[in-house]
C-alpha cells in the first residue's frame, strides 16, 4: 500500500505520543508545476480529436486582359490533434500512521476518508506527483497500449511532444524548409548564442518579424545561451528576461523545460500555434472509503498538437535518422 510508515517506525518507535510535531515536520518533495504546458495554448474540448484544417490558396494576381481567365483556389487539408486519457489510481490504509510519530494526522472517525491523512496524501502527495509525472514525460513520453490490470509506465501513458512532431513531420504535415539542420551545436555559450541565431534566421523573413515566437529548448541549453549573451553582447547590465531574448529580435525569446532535460532538440513556435487540448481537465479527485481502505483516482483526457504545420520550425535532430 502507498503509505510506508516503517521507517519512521524503526527510528521513533510503533506508537503515538502528542507532542508539538505537526506538518511542519513533513519535509516535503518539491514538486514542479506545469511547466511545459505553460509553453500551451489551453484548448478545453468534449471531444477526444481536436480538428484543426489547414488552407492553403494560389495566386490570383494576372494582368488584365478582356477575356475571363480564372485563376485561384483554396486548399483544405486535416492537422488532427488527438488526446489521450490519463489517470491516478492510488489506495492505502489509513490506520498505517496512526501508531507512529505522525499520527496526528490520524482520527477517531470512522469513515477514513475523512481523516486528515487523506486530505494531506490527496492534496501534498497524489495531485502534485501526478502534475509532475507529466511535466516530466511531456516532451518525450511516447504512448504504449496498457496492459489489462497493471499500473503502466508515466512514460507510455500519453504522446510527449517530441513524438507529436515526429508524426507530423512523417506525415507531411510540417514542409522540409522548416527542419532546420544543426550542425556541431556549440559549447561555448558565445558560439551557441550565434548559433542559436542562425536557427531563428533560417525563419522566412516576413514571419520571423511579425510572429511573437518562442525558442524551446532544455534548460542546460538555455542557460548556455544566458552565459553566451553576457559575453556576446556585454550584456551584465541586462535584466533576466532581456536575456533570454534575442539581441536583433526583441519579439523573440528563449525558454528552457525541464521536460527537454538531456535533449539536443529545439523548436520555434508561436504559442498560439502551440495546442494543448484537455477534455474534462483534472479538477477533483475522487476519495472513496472501502472499509478500512481509501481508494483515490482522477482521470482527464490530454493532447499537445500543432495548429498549423507552416508555423513551426524544427531542429533535424528531433527527427530520427
Amino acid at each position: 500500500m502507498s503509505l510506508t510508515a516503517s521507517g519512521i517506525v524503526a527510528e521513533f518507535g510503533a506508537y503515538y505520543k502528542k507532542g508539538t510535531q505537526g506538518e511542519k515536520d513533513l519535509m516535503m518533495n518539491l514538486y514542479r508545476g506545469a511547466e511545459f504546458d505553460a509553453a500551451f495554448t489551453y484548448t478545453p474540448t468534449e471531444d477526444t480529436v481536436i480538428h484543426k484544417v489547414i488552407v492553403t490558396s494560389d495566386p490570383v494576381l494576372q494582368a488584365f486582359q478582356k477575356s475571363f481567365t480564372p485563376k485561384g483556389g483554396a486548399t483544405f487539408a486535416p492537422m488532427p490533434i488527438n488526446l489521450r486519457k490519463v489517470k491516478a489510481d492510488d489506495d492505502f490504509f489509513p490506520d498505517d500512521i496512526e501508531a507512529t510519530y505522525i499520527g496526528f494526522l490520524a482520527s477517531n472517525n470512522l469513515e477514513r476518508k475523512e481523516w486528515p491523512i487523506s486530505r494531506w496524501y490527496v492534496e501534498k502527495v497524489l495531485m502534485p506527483q501526478f502534475i509532475q509525472d507529466i511535466d516530466d514525460n511531456a516532451y518525450k513520453a511516447v504512448f504504449s497500449e496498457p496492459t489489462e490490470g497493471t499500473a503502466g509506465a508515466a512514460n507510455a501513458a500519453f504522446n510527449g511532444f517530441k513524438k507529436v512532431l515526429i508524426d507530423n513531420e512523417d506525415a507531411g504535415r510540417i514542409p522540409t524548409a522548416n527542419i532546420l539542420t544543426t550542425g556541431t551545436i556549440p559549447t561555448n555559450p558565445e558560439d551557441f548564442v550565434t548559433w542559436v541565431e542562425g536557427l531563428v534566421e533560417a525563419i522566412p523573413d516576413d514571419l520571423r518579424k511579425r510572429l511573437q515566437l518562442g525558442v524551446h529548448m532544455s534548460h542546460a541549453f538555455a542557460t548556455r545561451y544566458v552565459k553566451g549573451m553576457r559575453a556576446k553582447y556585454n550584456a551584465n547590465y541586462l535584466q533576466e528576461t532581456e536575456l533570454m531574448k534575442l539581441a536583433n529580435y526583441k519579439n523573440i525569446s528563449v525558454a528552457g523545460f525541464s521536460a527537454m532535460s538531456g535533449e539536443s532538440g529545439v523548436f520555434i513556435a508561436p504559442k498560439a500555434n502551440l495546442i494543448l487540448g484537455m477534455k474534462r481537465p483534472t479538477q477533483l479527485v475522487q476519495m472513496e472509503s472501502n472499509k478500512r481502505k481509501v481508494d483515490v483516482y482522477t482521470d482527464h483526457w490530454r493532447g499537445y498538437g500543432i495548429a498549423d504545420g507552416r508555423f513551426i520550425w524544427l531542429t533535424n535532430n528531433i527527427i530520427p535518422a
